[in-house]
């Protein structure tokens, strides 16, 4: 009972506010734990050997670390310096994502 009264234990956990807060609501903090599964993805043995298969060498996982970084940094930083730092790289959540055109579209369906 002694030691139990003697240990210290925080009152409150204490958080940064400001960055847990957002004015803008336009901006989106990126979700980092996407790009940890990305890369974790990138050196798994299946990617790997489908990378290999297909193109005849391995996956090189070239920008998945730094993405990596850059999100956990953004992440710890005020909302308006995030928005700046993330202008600058490739992992802006306010860009649209790229999407490839697979199909042609028709103007008229091939039924009628």
């Amino acid at each position: 009972m002694e030691s139990e009264s003697n240990t210290i234990v925080p009152e409150k956990v204490k958080t940064n506010e400001k960055v847990k807060e957002s004015e803008d609501s336009t901006f989106r903090r990126p979700y980092c734990k996407w790009f940890l599964d990305r890369a974790f993805y990138c050196v798994s043995p299946m990617n790997q050997l489908t990378q290999y298969y297909r193109h005849g060498k391995l996956d090189s996982c070239d920008g998945n670390w730094s993405n990596i970084y850059q999100c956990f940094r953004s992440s710890l930083m005020e909302v308006e310096r995030a928005k700046e730092y993330l202008e600058m790289t490739d992992i802006d959540p306010n860009k649209p994502q790229h999407t490839a055109d697979v199909w042609e579209l028709k103007g008229r369906p091939g039924w009628d």
